[in-house]
């Protein structure tokens, strides 16, 4: 909470800062925001995949439409949520009770993939730039984050295992076989996780250069950076509302960006990728 508090204290301090009387909003590049918008759908079909990967996983057996709308329930409750974690919430409210253990422990280990390729990215971003908004030596920050990566990915191909010594009840043990036996399942959350966080830094260059910011790959790498650091961020709810636009400041203004691009190409991310999405999926989703 107090780091919550922070990261919004260094957003309103940000926007002070910034003086719009001599700034105009200026969309340089509408093609840059039309592919941007091109790339919602995808995003969420691979997001989609996951879950129906999940689904094939988990033995269980359902038709597309209810599908879709526990798919879509889940998109509400991940918003509502902090770091859009509690998307099985409303997943699993669609299935016989026998089917949700198993639900949410895939599901989560769906979420952990999508984290694990901000991980891996971030290292790698550090690794290229030998660079970060902290005004640290580079070195112990990528031993701590390349130790991080170790240790979650470790930790998400022998889920099973770990989980094993802590989960005592017997309910869920068949599922902790099947992740032991399965392996590929992983792997394919693993690969649409990384084709989700490709559109994601896709998306976000697209948007600053459409408002400005000259494309560069170095800029590529800091959105890497910028994801690595959304992802370890506290949040509440909102799919993080503020907390992306504060921790884009922070990291690519630092990298030399203005302002006020970033703030509008940050925010835009958030309308075009979780608001509208979840304003769809509220009409989708089927009360019950």
């Amino acid at each position: 909470m107090i780091a919550f508090l922070v990261l919004i204290y260094f957003l309103v301090q940000s926007l002070n800062k910034v003086d719009w009387n001599q700034q105009s909003i200026q969309l340089n590049q509408p093609l840059a925001l039309v592919f941007a918008l091109i790339l919602v759908p995808l995003n969420w079909l691979f997001e989609w995949m996951k879950w129906k990967a999940t689904l094939r996983f988990s033995s269980v057996s359902t038709t597309n439409s209810v599908a879709f709308q526990a798919f879509c329930s889940g998109i509400v409750t991940g918003m509502l949520t902090p770091n859009m974690q509690g998307n099985f919430l409303g997943r699993i409210y669609y299935f016989d009770r026998k089917h949700r253990v198993d639900l949410i422990l895939t599901t989560l280990v769906s979420n952990y993939g999508q984290f694990l390729m901000s991980l891996l990215f971030g290292v790698l971003s550090i690794l290229i730039l030998m660079k970060t908004p902290l005004n640290w030596s580079v070195v112990p920050i990528l031993i701590l984050f390349i130790s991080a990566l170790l240790f979650f990915s470790v930790l998400y191909f022998y889920f099973e295992k770990v989980a094993t010594h802590f989960v005592k009840k017997k309910r869920v043990f068949p599922i902790l076989q099947r992740l032991k036996t399965h392996q590929i399942f992983r792997w394919k959350i693993i690969y649409f996780s990384l084709l989700r966080h490709t559109v994601f830094v896709v998306q976000f260059g697209l948007l600053l250069l459409a408002f400005g910011v000259p494309f560069s790959f170095e800029l590529i790498f800091w959105i890497w950076q910028v994801y690595l650091w959304v992802t370890i961020s506290p949040s509440l709810f909102l799919g993080k509302l503020a907390i992306r636009e504060s921790i884009s400041l922070w990291v690519l203004t630092v990298a030399g960006y203005q302002q006020q691009p970033i703030l509008i190409a940050s925010f835009s991310v958030w309308i075009i990728n979780l608001f509208i999405p979840t304003i769809f999926a509220i009409f989708i989703a089927k009360k019950k």
